[in-house]
């Protein structure tokens, strides 16, 4: 079975894409995700700083299991809880070239706000994120 992916655009309100306390909090992100074994993360960078279209990002595989899913429902948590300014834009490009998003924000985020936004994701794509 080929993987899930899906790309996560982290941000952190009123400061820009280029910041360096964005690019730290992408790093820390994407640290956090490769810590997992069931997940593989790779941050791109856009090359020319501020580029239109070319947001730092993070794409992220889920290898196979509702393990994956729940792993990476527990990180996003935490690393949003981390600071009240951040969120993920969560994005997920359909077989047909079309794209969806959902954006999760907040402290207090739960695990069933991120799983549900994980699940309008998965709901429009043939290739489920939970593996099954």
């Amino acid at each position: 079975m080929e993987p899930s992916k899906l790309e996560v655009v982290p941000g952190l309100a009123s400061l820009t894409d280029d910041h360096p306390a964005v690019l730290g909090a992408i790093g820390e992100l994407t640290s956090m995700l490769r810590d997992e074994p069931d997940i593989v993360a790779e941050s791109s960078f856009p090359a020319v700083s501020g580029a239109k279209g070319m947001l730092p990002s993070i794409l992220v595989e889920l290898v196979g299991s509702s393990v994956a899913v729940g792993a990476v429902v527990r990180v996003f948590r935490l690393w949003l809880q981390r600071d009240r300014r951040r969120s993920i834009r969560l994005r997920r490009t359909l077989p047909d070239g079309s794209v969806i998003e959902q954006e999760v924000s907040g402290v207090a985020i739960s695990d069933q706000t991120l799983r549900a936004a994980l699940e309008q994701l998965d709901g429009a794509s043939t290739n489920p994120l939970s593996g099954s």
